[in-house]
């Protein structure tokens, strides 16, 4: 009878074994027929152990080398790791041997169960009385552990720790019933109570089941996210770029127009035909002189575009007149710059809006800090995600930036921080 209870809790320890170290370590990729390799491996050590040693130091030391065969032929993780995990295993196993002598001096038969005194019911009770508890503590164990999974699944897991500790209630009637209606036969608390540890065992592995599943449709769907967002960035560049294409010829023809106009001296004309475009009109302001003509033209219409609205600006700029940039790139850059704050002021649910612009120019560095007042903006990837209507075009602008500060090895970091968005920038030239 001994051995077949012996037999039956070293197959509830390997299945108990398997959960603590998947939690902790995880599978490697192997079959089912390696598992279950591992697995009779340490159901012959433990039982063969169980049966020729009689030494407890032994037996412990014969189990860490068992488990530390287990863990690096079946699972991953670094070396150091594998073997705390065997070493907390059997720290658990010892604390829930020490519980299971504990309940029963106190629970089971009351005062008159002894270590001493001892009933052939309490023996077996003893045998069986570890499995849930020591279940119980691998699961707990886990939960104090930086995973995710357990983190995404705590109180389904906390809910599961019910299980074991019913179980061992269970054990504990069982034992004492049968002690007091004085039934000597030993089968029936046998029979009795591996149904309750198997059915304790089912339901840890319906759950682990339920878990895993739970845990892949989780990934599958993160993926599928990012694969729909990754589709719908793609799906934007490609517009933006025939967007540019169809913009490009047009400015040619719109170039090539005002440049003969110019060269002709049509000078009033010209400045009629830009103006009907609708994208500029006559600005007598000037808020900044710095000696940079186009730097100074394109910031002054901005900050007039600013105030305009009820944009309140401060802005500290010492640009040199000889700086080696060209003026398209200052328009660009500094133009996207004004014009993302603009927007980003126009949409913060706030009533004071400002835009605060700092641009210096020491040592071969031009160093620029804008902020705008602004509404908490999202990420994706590290990348912000317009709240625009109109996406393409701040698609285009924040290209535009990137392109000038890879110009000219330049950094540049995006931020929202208390209510602004702040953009810094050097570039090296």
């Amino acid at each position: 009878m001994y051995y077949i209870i012996d037999a039956l809790t070293i197959l509830f320890d390997v299945y108990v074994t398997f959960i603590f170290f998947d939690d902790l370590l995880n599978w490697k990729p192997i079959n089912i027929f390696w598992k279950t390799a591992i697995g009779l491996f340490i159901f012959a050590a433990t039982f063969l152990q169980n049966i020729v040693v009689g030494n407890m130091v032994f037996t412990i030391l014969i189990s860490i080398v068992t488990l530390l065969i287990a863990a690096f032929i079946g699972f991953e993780g670094k070396p150091v790791k594998k073997i705390l995990v065997v070493i907390a295993y059997m720290i658990l196993v010892i604390v829930s041997d020490i519980l299971t002598t504990f309940i029963n001096m106190i629970f089971v038969n009351g005062e008159s169960n002894t270590l001493l005194n001892v009933t052939e019911n309490a023996k077996i009770m003893g045998m069986l009385m570890s499995k849930p508890i020591i279940l119980f503590l691998v699961k707990l164990v886990p939960l104090f552990v930086n995973k995710k999974d357990f983190k995404l699944y705590r109180d389904c897991n906390v809910l599961l720790l019910t299980v074991p500790v019913i179980s061992i209630v269970l054990l504990i009637a069982i034992v004492n019933f049968f002690d007091n209606i004085q039934i000597n036969d030993t089968k029936p608390v046998f029979i009795v109570s591996l149904c309750v540890l198997y059915q304790t065992m089912l339901i840890f592995y319906l759950f682990e089941r339920i878990m895993s599943t739970a845990s892949l449709k989780n990934k599958y769907e993160i993926l599928e996210n990012q694969m729909f967002i990754q589709e719908k960035q793609t799906k934007s560049e490609k517009e933006i770029a025939n967007s540019l294409k169809s913009v490009r010829h047009d400015l040619k023809n719109h170039f090539q127009t005002l440049y003969n106009m110019l060269t002709d001296k049509h000078y009033d004309n010209a400045k009629e035909y830009i103006k009907s475009t609708g994208l500029v009109e006559d600005v007598k302001y000037g808020k900044i002189h710095t000696g940079e003509i186009a730097f100074d033209a394109i910031i002054n219409s901005k900050l007039y575009e600013a105030e305009k609205i009820g944009i309140e600006t401060t802005v500290n700029c010492k640009m040199p007149s000889d700086i080696e940039i060209s003026d398209i790139d200052i328009c660009v850059l500094f133009g996207n710059l004004l014009d993302n704050a603009i927007e980003g002021c126009m949409r913060a649910d706030t009533y004071n809006k400002k835009i605060i612009l700092y641009v210096e120019y020491i040592k071969s560095r031009l160093i620029c800090r804008i902020k705008n007042t602004s509404n908490k903006t999202e990420t994706i990837n590290g990348d912000f995600v317009s709240s625009k209507s109109d996406k393409e075009e701040h698609g285009i602008g924040i290209i535009n930036i990137k392109s000038i500060v890879l110009k000219y090895d330049g950094i540049c970091k995006m931020g929202y921080e208390n209510g602004y968005f702040q953009t810094n920038m050097t570039l090296f030239v």
